[in-house]
């Protein structure tokens, strides 16, 4: 679970760190899966939730950190979708299950 000043919504050794890195280094053209993009969004989500910790150093409310960090989802998916064949179902789900898996660690966190 997470505290109230977690470094992050995601572990840095988990599988959304992983897969973050791993399609960040892909090469162009490489297919990657839409629960991947979702992982990687996830994990840069949480990246930009522990930017908002260490620049505040306290917890935002809800609404604003959801807003921030499904932003910084939805940004690495639609970059990393743009250099790789990712069909626009394959982005919307990939958006959806992220979304879904933030959304999750935010409760987890404000709850």
């Amino acid at each position: 679970m997470s505290s109230l000043l977690s470094p992050g919504l995601f572990t840095d050794d988990g599988r959304e760190a992983t897969v973050f890195h791993e399609c960040r280094s892909a090469p162009h053209d490489a297919p990657i899966s839409p629960e991947d993009l979702a992982r990687g969004g996830a994990y840069a989500a949480s990246l930009a939730w522990s930017g908002m910790i260490a620049s505040s150093g306290r917890r935002p409310e809800i609404s604003r950190a959801r807003h921030r960090v499904m932003d910084a989802a939805d940004a690495f998916i639609e970059h990393t979708a743009h250099d790789h064949p990712v069909s626009p179902a394959e982005l919307r789900a990939a958006k959806r299950l992220s979304e879904a898996a933030v959304e999750h660690a935010l409760q987890r966190v404000y709850h």
